[in-house]
Formats: structure tokens, sequence, C-alpha cells
């Protein structure tokens, strides 16, 4: 929402890293290019929305285009000998299933609005 909200952002990205070892943990970054004029407004501004969506959750047209997105990247990578190496090679270090993500399809649908907005909310 920012990146149509505000003008003078480019490339707004939102990214989940995990990890099991050697101690458990998630982030979520959240970067963007912008006029280092704009810095502190465009930071109080995705605050803001992150405010908006722990008070009032996530709407089904983003959950909707969310799906969308990801089946398509899904698509994408199927398509890529780079990912399948990439993608085998961390499976296997990690010593994880190898066919985790064959079931992303599947796991995509069974996503639900409630379920979602659930977390928001904790």
């Amino acid at each position: 929402m920012i990146r149509k909200q505000e003008i003078g952002v480019y490339s707004p990205m939102i990214q989940v890293t995990k990890a099991k070892d050697p101690l458990g943990f998630y982030a979520l970054v959240i970067s963007f290019d912008c006029d280092p004029k704009r810095k502190d407004s465009l930071i109080l501004a995705v605050r803001e929305e992150l405010h908006k969506l722990q008070k009032e959750g996530v709407i089904q047209e983003e959950l909707d285009k969310f799906i969308s997105e990801e089946s398509r990247k899904y698509e994408l990578q199927a398509k890529s000998n780079q990912f399948w190496l990439s993608y085998l090679k961390g499976q296997w270090d990690k010593k994880e299933s190898l066919d985790q993500f064959l079931k992303y399809p599947h796991l995509l649908k069974t996503i639900h609005l409630k379920e979602i907005n659930k977390y928001c909310h904790s």
C-alpha cells in the first residue's frame, strides 16, 4: 500500500527470514529505495501501515492478491534449474524433506482470512 499512497518510494519489499540453526529465529525486513529527504516520512508511513494491519487485519482483496502472486512465483521457480539446484541443496543441508516445495500450491489454497487475522491481532 505504501507504493500506491506515497510518492517517491521505489521498490518496496517485505521479506521474512527464518532460521533453525544455530538458534531458531525469524525476522521481518521492510526495505525500499527513496529520496533521502523523504526517509523519515516514509518510515512513519510504514509504521502506520503496520499499526493499521495489527488493528484492522488483512482484507480479502490483499490476501487474494498475495495468493495469486505467490502462485505465479511458484510457477516461474518450478521452471528454473537454478532454483531447483539451490532448493535441493538447501533442503539436503538442513536435512529437511525434499518435497516441501511441491506442497506449496496446496498450502496456498488452505490460507483463510480468519486465521491470518487471528495472528494480526495477537
